[in-house]
Order: structure tokens, then C-alpha cells, then sequence
């Protein structure tokens, strides 16, 4: 693939992955930020009238029908968007819950945007969720969501076919390229995985710079970077670029699959005045993730139907938490990563589990 042919085709299929990141927030980190803003609790009057339920487990029956804002239904051409696939199977309707697509949300804006109302919902990367309640953003992980595999890692570094750089002491001194380069995972990996190497502060060790993920195969070839942080899994990166670059880590080396994790927020305000549409849409969103991952070629067929722009030669169907749980070691992680020294993102406070997630909506918590 090194016609100009070849790598203008390469350009589109990065401009769409960079599109799918943004839409479902797989995937992908932006660096949120807490942001301005003021909470989501102008849906308290429609929550008024609705059923309270000991659980969700059950569906609305005689509830009122919420109406849910989230982003991006109809968008996601590279990587599946669960929430397509439950309002298409009816799921969400089951549970007395409408979804609303309020179209993209860039991935940097989407906390803002749960704060500020606009949406009511959307997976966040734990990376982002965890700092931005760090800051004071009033929201908290209610549900599970992707979760990585050996084949399906968050993020996958590269560097130019026979580079020097294999470990994480090659990084020192060198320039790192990633979508966001004061995200928690875009920056956490490499940082990260300089220090299971044993370099001490990494983020002075090293260059870290923000670019668009359309460009960053560019970047690379261009020589303006040293490694570069993709969302691409290895498969795709061989699938698209053969041999051309080394492929050094993902983040299933760091810490297989606890660092990849997605989860579905609100506003704490909001659980609180909607309890009962809290645990309706988890149920729903349980439902919803135990389906694909028992019929994963079904779920394609039917977001393909769903969504008719998607980029068939690398789509991938993800593995998501089993009865949207969320595990308390997958933030845990987080918690005690983010707490290093030399991380892009030091966290302020000694925060818990308790205080940025909970599984309380859950009908299948212990």
C-alpha cells in the first residue's frame, strides 16, 4: 500500500474511524474535560409520574415513557454502537425507554455535554470519567461498556518498520503522537508503559503531542513523530499497512483487559431524581450487551441495516460487560494508575470506587 491511491484510502478510512471514535466514545479518548456547565435535572417532571420498581429487572410495564438524549444512533461506520443495537431490537422500548439521537458529540465536549443537559448519557472511557470527577464534575458510571480482548485492544503504538524503539526505556527522549495528548489513555498508555520498564516521572522522560487520529499514519511516515497511539486493533493495522510499521504495545500488554474499559454515566442529580429510569435503561443497556455478545453476526447484520455507511473491510463487533456490570477492579486501576507520579493526568484527590461508579441500578449486582 504505498501508491498515493492506496494511502488516500487509508486517509478516509482514519477520517471514519476518527467519526466512529467521536460518535460512540470507544473506544477513543479525547482527554474530556469536567468542563462548564450546569447538571442534567430539567427531565425531573417527566421522572415524576413514572413507576417506581424494587428492580429493573422487569420491564416498564405502566411507566411513563422516558425520552433519553444520547449521541450518535445513526453513526459509527468502523466499530458497533450498543445502543443502535438495543433500540433496534426494541430493548430499550421494552423498558420504557425512548432514545433521542442528538447526533455527534465530539469526544472532548461529552462530559460537558452530560452536564450541561444536551444529552442524558453516553460511554466515556474510565480514563476520562475518573479525572473529570477528580475535578469536580458531578457524574458517575452507572453501567458498563466495551471491554477490550487480546484482538481488540483500546489503543495499539507503532512505530516505522524496523525502528529501534521496542521497550518502554526506548521511549526516553522521544516524541509520542496520540488524539489527545493530555487524555488519560491516549497520554496514560506510553506513559504507562515506561514505567513497568522502570523509568521513573515519565511525562518528563518524553514529548507528547496531540493529532487528529486521521493523521497520524502521516505523522509518522512524515518523520514528525517518533511512535504514534492508534485506535486501531493490530489485526486492522496489518490488515491495512501489512508490514509497514512494528507494532510495540497495546494496552492489553499493559494490563490485559483492565485499562480499556467504557462506562455509561449521568449526572449524579440526575439518578437521583430518576432512580427508576436509571435502573430501567441499565436493564435495558444489560439486556442490550448480553444479546451481542451471544449473537455478535446478528448484531452485525443488524446494525449494518441500521446504520448503511459502515466500513465493512474493518468493522468489528466488540465484547461488552457481561449484564452491564461494572468491575470495580477496572476502575480500581484507574484509580491507583492515575495516581502515580509522571502520569499526564495526576489525580487531586484519594478517590474510591464509591465515588465515580456504582452498580445500585443494577438488577444483577450481588
Amino acid at each position: 500500500m504505498k501508491t498515493g491511491t492506496a494511502r488516500a484510502k487509508m486517509s478516509i478510512v482514519l477520517v471514519l474511524l476518527a467519526l466512529a471514535v467521536a460518535a460512540i466514545s470507544l473506544t477513543a479518548c479525547g482527554g474530556g474535560s469536567a468542563g462548564g456547565g450546569e447538571s442534567a435535572g430539567g427531565n425531573a417532571e417527566s421522572a415524576e409520574t413514572a413507576t417506581e420498581e424494587s428492580g429493573a429487572a422487569e420491564s416498564a410495564g405502566d411507566a411513563e415513557v422516558f425520552t433519553l438524549k444520547v449521541p450518535g444512533l445513526s453513526e459509527g461506520p468502523v466499530r458497533l454502537n450498543p445502543l443502535t443495537i438495543g433500540h433496534e431490537k426494541g430493548f430499550f422500548q421494552e423498558y420504557g425507554i425512548e432514545l433521542e439521537d442528538q447526533g455527534s458529540v465530539a469526544i472532548n465536549q461529552q462530559i460537558s455535554a452530560i452536564l450541561s443537559g444536551s444529552i442524558h448519557t453516553t460511554a466515556i472511557m474510565t480514563a476520562e470519567g475518573v479525572p473529570a470527577i477528580d475535578n469536580g464534575a458531578p457524574i458517575i458510571a452507572v453501567a458498563g461498556g466495551v471491554v477490550t480482548t487480546p484482538d481488540w485492544p483500546h489503543m495499539t503504538f507503532l512505530v516505522k518498520k524496523g525502528s529501534d524503539i521496542k521497550t518502554g526505556r526506548d521511549f526516553i527522549g522521544k516524541k509520542i503522537a496520540t488524539a489527545a495528548a493530555n487524555g488519560g489513555c491516549t497520554g496514560g498508555f506510553p506513559l504507562e508503559f515506561m514505567r513497568q520498564a522502570g523509568v521513573e516521572n515519565a511525562i518528563e522522560q518524553v514529548e507528547l503531542i496531540t493529532v487528529p487520529e486521521e493523521a497520524l499514519i502521516e505523522t509518522l511516515n512524515q518523520g514528525n513523530t517518533d511512535i504514534i497511539g492508534t485506535h486501531l486493533a493490530p489485526s486492522v493495522v496489518k490488515k491495512l499497512y501489512g508490514d509497514e510499521f512494528d507494532i510495540v504495545f497495546s494496552d492489553w500488554d499493559l494490563a490485559e483487559d483492565k485499562l480499556g474499559d467504557m462506562q455509561f454515566y449521568f449526572t449524579r442529580e440526575f439518578t437521583e431524581e430518576n432512580p427508576d429510569v436509571t435502573r430501567r435503561f441499565v436493564s435495558a443497556l444489560a439486556k442490550t450487551f448480553n444479546w451481542i455478545n451471544e449473537n455478535p453476526d446478528e448484531a452485525y447484520e443488524t446494525y449494518k441495516n441500521a446504520v448503511p455507511n459502515i466500513n465493512e473491510d474493518i468493522f468489528s463487533v466488540n465484547q461488552y460487560s457481561k449484564d452491564a456490570l461494572i468491575d470495580k477492579a477496572h476502575v480500581d486501576i484507574w484509580l491507583e494508575l492515575l495516581g502515580n507520579p509522571g502520569q499526564v493526568q495526576l489525580l487531586k484527590n484519594k478517590l474510591t470506587f464509591d465515588d465515580v461508579a456504582t452498580n445500585e441500578f443494577n438488577p444483577n449486582a450481588s
